[in-house]
């Protein structure tokens, strides 16, 4: 029973402390998405240049659960095309990605 309650103990104050590292700022995401973004080269084969944005797709798509991400900027995102409505209900955030051969491929949320 004392092994327990000292199990018990260890996870209520161990857990507050994990779910407080592991959540990810919006600040941090735009930085990672940034980061990302600049390993997309005309250098990389057109599979390497998708999986990196596959890659942003889903750290966007993550970061647009948090809260606060309706008005947040992602000002140094220059590669993102951001419209809110005027009554600021619906935000639309899009983004494109140049293949070789000339096309693109389009995304957004």
């Amino acid at each position: 029973m004392n092994d327990r309650k000292i199990i018990l103990t260890l996870f209520a104050i161990l857990f507050p402390l994990l779910s407080a590292y592991s959540q990810e700022t919006l600040p941090s995401i735009e930085a990672q998405l940034k980061d990302i973004h600049c390993r997309i080269s005309i250098k990389n084969t057109d599979q390497e240049n998708i999986r990196l944005n596959d890659s942003i797709a889903k750290v966007l798509e993550s970061s647009l659960h948090l809260p606060g991400s309706m008005d947040y900027p992602f000002d140094s995102l220059n590669f993102l095309g951001k419209i809110t409505s005027p009554d600021k209900k619906t935000r639309t955030i899009t983004w494109n990605l140049e293949m070789k051969g000339g096309t693109y491929k389009f995304s957004g949320f």
